[in-house]
């Protein structure tokens, strides 16, 4: 036997007694007990020398080096199914890791990966998923939507559950977009920013604000905000519970709680804003550099609304007591039913003066006192069974009353004139008796 039969003859021993050390066959099956890593394109295993503490300087137990090739996608690592184009049926491949390999017991709660699956015939509209306690956690479908919590998502991001947001302003973010972070000082942000325009979009949510901002380089001229638990519309800082619009066009609704509003319920302010409360409370009235007047309209807990007009006192903005807005009320409803005012004007289409033309025709008095006898009220002149249902028209009212005095004043002067003649008659009579 010459040299080279005996070399390759130990060659072959040689490696056969290799891999029969490194490798074991069951069956279909082949097992490596090899205790060190499977490197796939190289010598040796490249260790991660990272200093974060997720991987300190770990050793992969298997490490694919895809080489050095420039390209895209020209050394893909590739796991497929070798499916054909005929086989209809359904499809899945999944690569699943395991944190123990106990042999009794279900280890559901130990298991996570990822799948690619389809759950049409032919593999069409694949999905993949990310798993964690043998749970489909997060899925990309085939249109790209993305589902957390959800395998079946209807728009690009679909969570079903809570969520939450740390971290802090992303200044350094270009565009435009929806922004939600955390800051230290303001709390939770949810808003709309142009950070190319440094420009607030028309919605955004910072701490205890809600503001809905009209399109702009700042947030200060708002369409909506709510705030501290006021709402203001057109002003950046609602003072009221309800404000709508800013300076001397401010309306405001709030409390009118306060000793000297009679402990008030509510009120309304024009260009008047009640803030703080008890004897603390100001009311602020602002001025357009001409007028600073207001008005205030409130209720108070026995029932009664008060009507308080503020005159203006100069130009600029001043600032006001309860006991400034009760020394103002002019006008009151009672809870009765009762009106209170200073005085009061109704204005009236037509004054009844005709009466004292030439040409109006006066009742005779005969005729008066048979309507009255047949009607119990004068004529014109609603009767009291209407009022009691209908209640009384205070101007037409006034108007018929005053028909009804000038008429009067008519007869007056008639029986004046009337006896004026008979004083004269009864003069001559008397004369003539004496003679």
């Amino acid at each position: 036997m010459n040299k080279l039969t005996l070399t390759g003859i130990f060659i072959i021993g040689t490696l056969n007694t290799v891999f029969a050390q490194q490798w074991t066959t069951n069956g279909d099956h082949i097992s490596n007990t090899n205790a060190g890593s499977v490197v796939i394109g190289g010598t040796a295993p490249a260790i991660i020398n990272s200093s974060a503490a997720l991987f300190p300087g770990a050793t992969p137990k298997f490490n694919i080096v895809t080489g050095q090739g420039g390209a895209s996608f020209t050394e893909p690592v590739t796991l497929y199914h070798p499916g054909v184009t005929l086989d209809a049926v359904q499809r899945q491949m999944g690569f699943l890791m395991k944190l123990s390999s106990e042999s009794t017991g279900v280890e559901t709660s130990k298991m996570g990966g990822m799948i690619l699956e389809s759950s049409n015939a032919y593999a069409n509209n694949p999905s993949f998923s990310l798993v964690t306690a043998n749970t489909r956690r997060l899925t990309i479908d085939y249109f790209g939507n993305i589902g957390i919590g959800t395998t079946t998502p209807t728009s690009s991001l679909e969570v079903n559950g809570t969520g939450r947001f740390t971290g802090s302003n992303p200044n350094a973010a270009t565009g435009a977009g929806i922004e939600v972070f955390y800051n230290t000082t303001n709390g939770g942000y949810f808003q709309a920013y142009d950070r190319a325009a440094a420009a607030f979009l028309p919605v955004n949510i910072q701490g205890s604000s809600i503001n809905f901002s009209n399109i702009g380089v700042s947030n200060t001229n708002p369409s909506l905000i709510i705030k501290g638990g006021n709402v203001g519309i057109g002003t950046p800082a609602p003072v009221s519970t309800f404000q709508a619009g800013n300076s001397f066009q401010k309306f405001s609704a709030g409390s009118a709680g306060g000793a000297n509003l009679a402990y008030g319920t509510s009120y309304l302010g024009f260009n008047a804003a009640r803030s703080g409360s008890g004897s603390t409370a100001s009311w602020t009235i602002d001025g357009d550099n001409v007028h600073n007047g207001g008005g205030v309209i409130y209720g108070d807990v026995s029932g009664n609304i008060y009507f308080a007009p503020l005159p203006s006192a100069g130009t600029s903005q001043r600032t006001l007591t309860d006991l400034d807005i009760k020394n103002s009320i002019t006008f009151k409803i009672a809870n009765n039913g009762g009106v209170y005012a200073k005085s009061m004007s109704v204005q009236i289409a037509v004054a009844p003066d005709y009466v004292f033309k030439k040409d109006y025709k006066l009742p005779r008095l005969n005729d008066v006192k048979r309507y009255i006898t047949q009607n119990q009220h004068l004529p014109e002149i609603p009767s009291a069974r209407q009022m009691e249902k209908d209640g009384m028209n205070v101007g037409e009212m006034n108007k018929l009353l005053l028909k009804k005095v000038e008429e009067l004043t008519l007869y007056m002067i008639e029986k004046d004139k009337q006896i004026n003649e008979l004083q004269k008659r009864v003069s001559s009579l008397e004369k003539r008796r004496k003679k």
